[in-house]
């Protein structure tokens, strides 16, 4: 094996990490890659789950004939658990033979395996590469050890954090369902304390409406106080919806830009004082993979507290752009919303994103912790900078 085949061997493995969408999708590519530099006329690769016992094949088929899934206790997966050095044998003469057979369903005879390599990094084994490799080719195996040991270095320690990363999403779901579920009994207090005023409003009004004395003037008023007293409650039932399901996830492949401009042009020209200025900064039109309808959820809220910050009169500047990360996580994408509102106080920025927390007379507090849970939902996040001289929301969207 010359050494600029062990370069594009190591080259192709990043190439292929760098282009998979999960650990998964790799590790099915990962013998056919390994094969096109190495001469193994057959290649099994059992990699542990993500957490459990359980040892996954990749393939999963052979000839249309299913692998079957070992667990750490079976002969082949214990038995290289302390040992690091390969083994080639000849099923005749070898003892390892009939002990990895045993309790694998055959695995080595069926497939004719003669060659196991573990596969560790440092001192994390996470599984064994199963070949065959001809008599003729032996003499490679030295330099076979190596470039695989290489290899696992590389792609073993990227598996396990992506999968750990994975599993902190899960477990923020987690909490965030059971955050839900312990605020219930706050929510029921506050949706008889958020409903009970408005309706006894309405009901007052609608008695003085009933009155046959009432004046046409004090039917406006009191139609406008019905009204109003109407969308709060309207709103306040929205935001209990939001908070109490979330729906599947539904990427599309979606403009920014375009984006941005039918979120505006959707929004009744009343939602928005008329001397409130809306600066667009969208400089070039970017592409994003999210859930549509879930980031215009968000976005109109954000804008909407944008909007009360101001008043009647004051700016709001939207802007998209994106950031790069790193090799792993690629770019970043960031619709951010700024106002030159009053700002957050101090004393209060640490609370902005819990539940029921808010300074509106007629709000619920379940907006901002709403929009925070949907963003983290999209894989992505909301950060908040505030100082005295207004407000900027950050919407980020990340590549899988």
């Amino acid at each position: 094996m010359k050494k600029i085949k062990e370069f594009e061997f190591i080259k192709s493995i990043s190439k292929s990490i760098e282009g998979s969408y999960s650990p998964n999708d790799f590790l099915n590519l990962l013998h056919k890659l390994i094969q096109n530099f190495i001469p193994f006329k057959r290649i099994i690769i059992f990699y542990r789950d993500g957490f459990g016992n359980k040892f996954s094949p990749f393939p999963e088929k052979i000839d249309n004939s299913q692998i079957i899934t070992l667990n750490e206790n079976s002969n082949l997966i214990k038995s290289f658990i302390t040992r690091k050095s390969s083994i080639l044998f000849d099923k005749k003469e070898n003892i390892y033979w009939e002990l990895f057979n045993k309790d694998s369903n055959n695995l080595l005879d069926k497939y004719n395996i003669n060659y196991i390599i573990p596969l560790y990094c440092k001192n994390y084994y996470r599984g064994i590469l199963l070949a065959h490799i001809e008599h003729n080719k032996t003499r490679l195996i030295k330099d076979i050890d190596r470039i695989i040991k290489i290899a696992a270095n590389i792609f073993i320690p990227i598996i396990e954090t992506e999968r750990l990363e994975n599993e902190n999403d899960r477990n923020y779901y987690r909490l965030f369902k059971f955050d839900r579920l312990v605020l219930l009994g706050e929510m029921v207090a506050s949706i008889s304390h958020e409903l009970k005023t408005p309706m006894n409003t309405i009901i007052l009004e609608i008695e003085e409406i009933i009155d046959s004395y009432i004046k046409p003037d004090e039917i406006k008023s009191a139609l406008k106080k019905i009204k109003k007293e109407t969308f709060r409650v309207n709103d306040f039932i929205e935001s209990l919806l939001s908070f109490s399901k979330l729906k599947e996830i539904s990427i599309i492949d979606f403009s920014l830009k375009e984006f941005i401009e039918k979120a505006l042009n959707d929004i009744p020209k009343k939602r928005i004082p008329a001397n409130v200025k809306i600066i667009k900064e969208i400089d070039e039109d970017l592409y994003v993979s999210a859930d549509k309808n879930r980031l215009h959820q968000v976005f109109l809220n954000i804008l909407f507290n944008a909007v009360d910050a101001v008043g009647e009169t004051g700016e709001i500047t939207i802007r998209i752009y994106s950031e790069y990360k790193d090799v792993k996580k690629g770019m970043k994408y960031i619709i951010s919303i700024h106002d030159n509102g009053p700002g957050i106080p101090l004393d209060i920025k640490d609370k902005v994103l819990k539940p029921f927390f808010t300074t509106k007379k007629e709000g619920t507090g379940l907006g901002l912790y709403i929009s925070y849970g949907i963003m983290k939902s999209l894989k992505g996040d909301l950060e908040i900078e505030s100082t005295e001289n207004g407000t900027t929301v950050y919407l980020i969207l990340q590549d899988d």
